[in-house]
């Protein structure tokens, strides 16, 4: 017999396969573990003598994202007859890297007892999710470099209101009616395992009748920052999340207002993932990603300029010497359209053309009345020559 773990506790379901192997090199027997316990059938030995043999694991890793175990313990069986008129005796003993193994399990059930059975360990790769978004300005992908985001999360805070029942709700206690090493027919030490407790519940809080399970809505996402991108060419891309452990985790993705009033700046999104454990004995996760309450498929955060109403045709503009393409020019609106909004007749300073045209008829107005004048004094001087004559 021995033992099988998966990340601490005794696996479930039947992933695991083991070989024992003789000192020929042949594979002699095969076992699956079966909720954590690898039994092998009997190998019928009826002879005294000193049996050995090597119990390893079958690597299956390239099959699964599973860290196997390949630890290999050496089996001694004595099968000793000290009385002919009694049955034979077998004693097994077992030996890890050339030195005897007493084995000392994990906290399994509660209690750390001594084992001194083979116990192999394996452990499940961590999941990730690398989160993505794109990012467009006046409806068309992002040039260059700029714009900020954050991404802010990690466990999901519950905050439905309501209670499920978890693990901690429970108890395991024994059912099993024999004392461990206690020895049976066969000369064993029995031993509880994990099929010798049953859960019982201990909560006293009461579990909702609507609902079975907590879903990823229940969950809010924690203040924590994780990381800031900057978007370039359009894309923004966030560092791989890991997860070791089964859960729900929320995020929230948003763009860093920097106060441009020349930019509306988007939304946010929150992303929730859920680790869970796949029909492959593997971590896996589901993302999903919503905004404002709806759920989408992918990130996408748009911006649009802010232009405030021109005269295109002014000649008196002053010239583009903004080298940043993806930052408006904002003109200020003229006089003239803002007099004529409000029926008042106001020369616009701005229209070159017209002011040389008032010029020229002050100019002209002026040489008229300098003429008149002089034409004045002269019709003045005769007619007072006349009259004295």
């Amino acid at each position: 017999m021995a033992l099988k773990l998966v990340d601490g506790v005794l696996s479930k379901g039947t992933w695991f396969h083991f070989e024992l192997i003789d000192e020929n090199g042949k594979v002699v027997h095969t076992a699956q573990s079966i909720d954590g316990i690898i039994q092998f059938d009997s190998l019928g030995l009826d002879k005294v003598g000193t049996y050995r043999y090597i119990l390893r694991e079958v690597n299956e890793d390239n099959e699964y994202r599973i860290d196997y175990d390949d630890t290999e313990y050496e089996v001694v069986i004595e099968v000793t007859q000290p009385d002919i008129t009694k049955p034979l005796i077998c004693n097994m003993t077992y030996y890890k890297d050339g030195k005897l193994y007493e084995g000392n399990s994990p906290n399994i059930n509660g209690n750390d007892d001594k084992k001194n059975v083979p116990i192999f360990e394996n452990h499940r790769l961590s999941a990730n999710v690398q989160l993505e978004a794109k990012k467009y300005l006046d409806n068309e992908l992002m040039n260059g470099t700029g714009f900020a985001f954050i991404l802010q999360g990690g466990k999901g805070l519950l905050d439905c209101g309501y209670h499920i029942h978890d693990d901690s709700c429970y108890e395991l206690q024994l059912i099993c009616g024999l004392e461990e090493d206690e020895n049976n027919e066969e000369g064993f030490t029995h031993e509880h395992f994990d099929i010798y407790y049953e859960k019982v519940l201990i909560c006293h809080e009461e579990e909702s009748i609507v609902y079975k399970k907590h879903i990823q809505s229940c969950y809010s996402a924690p203040t924590r920052l994780i990381e800031e991108s900057i978007a370039l060419n359009g894309k923004i891309e966030f560092k791989p999340l890991w997860f070791d452990e089964i859960g729900t985790y929320v995020y929230n993705i948003h763009e860093r207002n920097d106060a441009n009033t020349s930019y509306t700046y988007d939304t946010l999104y929150c992303v929730a993932i859920e680790v869970f454990i796949n029909n492959r004995n593997e971590l896996d996760t589901k993302v999903t990603i919503t905004r404002d309450g709806e759920q989408v498929e992918n990130i996408r955060f748009d911006n649009y300029t802010v232009i405030t109403p021109s005269n295109p045709t002014n000649p008196n503009e002053k010239p583009n010497n903004n080298k940043n393409p993806n930052k408006p020019i904002i003109i200020e609106e003229n006089i003239d359209n803002r007099n004529n909004a409000n029926n008042v007749n106001t020369i616009n300073t701005g229209d070159s053309s017209d002011l040389y045209m008032y010029i020229t008829l002050l100019w002209i107005t002026g040489i008229s009345l300098v003429y008149i004048s002089i034409h004045q004094r002269k019709f003045s001087k005769f007619f007072k020559c006349r009259i004295k004559r």
